[in-house]
């Protein structure tokens, strides 16, 4: 059931392990600890096609993860920034993600290798987020965009459905935790939902500005599946021209 999973959440969680840290217990207002749920039932809330953000959210706050090794992430947790890490890189892009099952695609679990053994769930303030978006290009610059197949918890692509990725590369805000609420370790969760349907509670977020939706290449969920096959036909040329990766 729902209340099981997120009791065994819980308890692995407060469970000692060789990854845990010490971090700030106090949890900043506009974010929550994170629900199980079962993705068969959450997915039928969601389009069947099209481009969508879907991932955990608050009205002042946008979750997104990404995969380091352990002492990348020792240190976020502690400091609740990047800036200052030794290994950290902030001129190398960083892939961030809103959807949980593309990034457990990406890491395998956080077991793909030493690199990825650590999820973090890294809660951005919305503002930040939407200027993310706004800054985001298919080709070229800093602030780089993708969209990618979604994932079933098998890990399955599942292509009329796209999930965002975004790049970020030189953006100090990020890196120094000015555009930061709160960072998290989710390694646990990542570990639990292997072999599991359970997925964070995840649902569509869409930006305020319209120009950012269409800058982006957001579908209109109210169109459903009306516009896909152009749509398709526009990323499998870029597909072609080489313009997008697989981060």
């Amino acid at each position: 059931s729902k209340a099981t999973v997120s009791v065994l959440y819980w308890l692995a969680t407060m469970a000692s392990s060789s990854c845990s840290v010490a971090v700030n217990s106090s949890r900043p207002e506009g974010t929550y600890p994170l629900e199980m749920v079962d993705w068969k039932e959450t997915e039928k809330t969601w389009p069947r096609g099209g481009n969508f953000i879907i991932g955990s959210h608050t009205d002042t706050a946008v979750l997104v993860y990404q995969a380091f090794n352990d002492e990348i992430a020792d240190y976020a947790l502690e400091h609740q920034r990047f800036t200052g890490c030794p290994v950290y890189n902030p001129k190398r892009m960083t892939w961030v993600k809103t959807n949980f099952l593309w990034m457990m695609y990406r890491c395998g679990f956080a077991q793909k290798d030493s690199n990825q053994k650590r999820v973090l769930g890294i809660w951005l303030k919305r503002e930040a987020f939407d200027d993310i978006l706004s800054k985001a290009t298919f080709k070229g610059g800093s602030t780089r965009i993708q969209w990618d197949p979604d994932y079933s918890p098998r890990l399955g692509k599942l292509p009329y459905r796209r999930d965002i990725q975004l790049g970020l590369s030189n953006r100090t805000s990020f890196a120094d935790g000015t555009d930061i609420l709160f960072i998290e370790d989710v390694t646990n969760l990542a570990h639990h939902a292997e072999g599991t349907s359970t997925i964070p509670r995840e649902s569509l977020y869409t930006p305020a500005d319209p120009r950012i939706r269409e800058s982006i290449k957001l579908t209109d969920p109210e169109k459903g599946l009306e516009g896909l096959k152009k749509l398709e036909m526009e990323l499998k040329e870029e597909e072609q021209k080489g313009e997008t990766t697989d981060p």
